[in-house]
């Protein structure tokens, strides 16, 4: 009979223990009411919300129990019209339930004006690069090509737009890359006006010496030239061509004419 009485007295101690547990565990809120599990304190984080439109948002942060706010709407220099690009709590944060996330909205992408730096007489590797520190997009630049009497080969003769000009970072642009002097055609100069030659080999990037003659042909006509029509040059070459200076005036004196 002692040793029934002492297993009930150790079953109602286990019983007493688990009950007072119990009642303690309801008062401090560690267990959910009736049921003795324990319930999971609800996590608030803030999404990444920088990229999304402001409808996508806003559905992100319901979803995590928070509120979207727009505290501003500006242009923004990377992001469409209607796109988060700046939240004022970093991604990952907890916050309380129910709490608003401020974030900027885009009303379009903003425009910066850039000057268009002067590379001529620079090497194009070097010119590309100074345009793309300046902030041009480098896919936006076209290379040609353009013979030049001054500016040595491979080196930048001009851009066009040209330099001192604004545009931005999507403007497109053009790089010219000198051949050089390059090579030119002699034109025909013969029956020509001295006037007229003078353009005609000016045109054709050449450089002209006269040589005045006396002939049958009016004065001022070119009547011969040095190199042939047609003949290949270098550019600014020097070429000799001939004009009329008019026929040779002969007097011829009689006796009478003569003082005595």
């Amino acid at each position: 009979m002692a040793k029934v009485m002492k297993i009930m007295t150790v079953v109602a101690a286990v019983v007493f223990v688990g009950v007072l547990v119990l009642i303690i565990g309801n008062v401090a809120g560690l267990f959910k009411s009736g049921t003795g599990v324990i319930e999971e304190e609800q996590s608030n984080r803030v999404p990444k919300l920088v990229g999304m439109k402001k409808e996508e948002a806003e559905e992100a942060c319901t979803e995590a129990g928070l509120v979207l706010s727009v505290v501003r709407e500006e242009e923004s220099e990377e992001y469409d019209k209607g796109y988060v690009f700046k939240q004022m709590t970093a991604e990952g944060t907890e916050l309380p339930e129910g709490t608003k996330v401020q974030v900027y909205v885009s009303t379009g992408i903003k425009v910066i004006p850039i000057e268009i730096p002067d590379v001529s007489n620079k090497a194009e590797k070097e010119a590309l690069i100074e345009l793309v520190n300046a902030g041009f997009a480098k896919k936006n630049i076209t290379v040609k090509t353009e013979n030049h009497d001054t500016i040595e080969e491979e080196k930048v003769t001009r851009t066009e737009p040209a330099a001192g000009e604004v545009g931005n970072k999507d403007s497109e642009i053009t790089l010219f890359v000198s051949l050089g002097i390059g090579q030119t055609s002699m034109p025909k100069l013969v029956g020509m006006t001295k006037e007229d030659a003078e353009k005609a080999l000016t045109d054709a990037g050449l450089q002209g010496t006269i040589e005045e003659v006396n002939s049958e042909e009016p004065a001022g006509q070119v009547i011969a030239q040095e190199i042939e029509e047609g003949t290949v040059l270098q550019r600014l070459t020097t070429v000799k061509y001939m004009v009329s200076a008019g026929k040779v005036k002969i007097e011829i004196w009689s006796a009478k004419n003569m003082r005595m």
